[in-house]
């Protein structure tokens, strides 16, 4: 029963980490589209 429970740890854990990562990878992609825009407005 041990195993199950660290595996369900192991998953919120990964959950918990993934959510800052999401939050970091869309922003650092909004970023990214912004620029290109701009670049696509200057030619």
């Amino acid at each position: 029963m041990e195993n199950y429970s660290s595996k369900k740890e192991i998953k919120k854990l990964a959950i918990d980490l993934e959510k800052p990562l999401n939050d970091l990878l869309e922003e650092a992609i909004q970023d990214l589209l912004k620029k290109y825009e701009n670049k696509a407005d200057e030619k």
